[in-house]
C-alpha cells in the first residue's frame, strides 16, 4: 500500500470516528481574503443585496441598541461599512459623527448617497487604514472573517478609542466565527454579549461589546 493511499484511508477513518464539531475546533482559522476587484464585482453583481433584507434586521438592531444605550451622542467608526446599511439604522442612536470605511469603491459609491454634514464614507483598506481621530464606538459588523489576523486588527483599532469607548463586534455564527471568538479571548473586557436567531432563515449572529480592549501580542 502506498503512502498516499494510507493517508487517505486514515483521514476517512478519522472523519467517521471524530465528530465534526471536534474536528472543526482543532482546524486552524482561515480568513476569507478577497482583493478589491473581487469585492467590486460582487457589489456590482448584487451579491450582497441580501444584507438589505428584513432577515438581517435583528443583528443590526442589537448593534444600534448598544450604541444608543451605552454610548449615545458618540463619534462612530464603522469598519467594513459596505453600502452603509448600518447608518440607516444608526440615525436613531443620536450620534454626533460617523465615518464608514470599506475596501470596495463600488460599495462606497452606494454608501455616499447617505452622506451628510456628520456622515462620511471613505474607500480604505481596513487592515492598513489609520484613523485621523479618536472614536467613542468602533464597529466591526460582519467583517472580521476577511482579516488574516482579526485579533491584531481589533487591538490596533482599539488604540483609537476615547476613554470609556467601546468596540462592538457582530458575526454570523459559523465554524470560522467560533475560531475568531477564541482568537479574541483576553483581547479586552466583555461588557455584554448576546446572540440573535432568525427562525425563518435559521441564521444566528453573536454580538459582543468590548470595553476598550488592550493590545496584546
Amino acid at each position: 500500500m502506498n503512502i498516499q493511499l494510507a493517508k487517505s484511508i486514515l483521514k476517512s477513518a478519522l472523519r467517521r470516528i471524530i465528530p465534526q464539531r471536534i474536528r472543526v475546533r482543532f482546524t486552524p482559522y482561515q480568513a476569507c481574503v478577497k482583493p478589491e476587484g473581487k469585492w467590486n464585482q460582487e457589489y456590482t453583481d448584487g451579491r450582497w443585496d441580501s444584507l438589505e433584507q428584513v432577515g438581517e434586521l435583528a443583528h443590526y438592531s442589537v448593534v444600534v441598541g448598544y450604541c444608543s444605550s451605552i454610548k449615545p451622542h458618540s463619534a462612530i467608526l464603522d469598519v467594513g461599512c459596505g453600502t452603509g446599511i448600518l447608518i440607516r439604522q444608526l440615525r436613531t442612536a443620536g450620534f454626533i459623527s460617523y465615518l464608514g470605511v470599506d475596501l470596495s469603491e463600488k460599495a462606497i459609491e452606494q454608501a455616499k448617497k447617505h452622506q451628510s454634514e456628520v456622515v462620511r464614507f471613505e474607500v480604505a483598506n481596513a487592515e492598513a487604514f489609520q484613523p485621523r481621530e479618536e472614536y467613542d464606538v468602533i464597529i466591526f459588523n460582519e467583517i472580521l472573517y476577511y482579516f488574516p489576523d482579526p485579533r491584531r486588527v481589533v487591538s490596533r483599532y482599539a488604540e483609537y478609542l476615547r476613554s470609556g469607548g467601546i468596540v462592538i463586534i457582530s458575526m454570523h455564527r459559523t465554524p470560522n466565527s467560533r475560531k475568531i471568538w477564541r482568537l479574541l479571548e483576553g483581547c479586552g473586557n466583555v461588557r455584554d454579549a448576546v446572540c440573535v436567531t432568525n427562525t425563518i432563515n435559521r441564521l444566528t449572529w453573536d454580538i459582543r461589546v468590548y470595553a476598550k480592549p488592550e493590545g496584546t501580542q
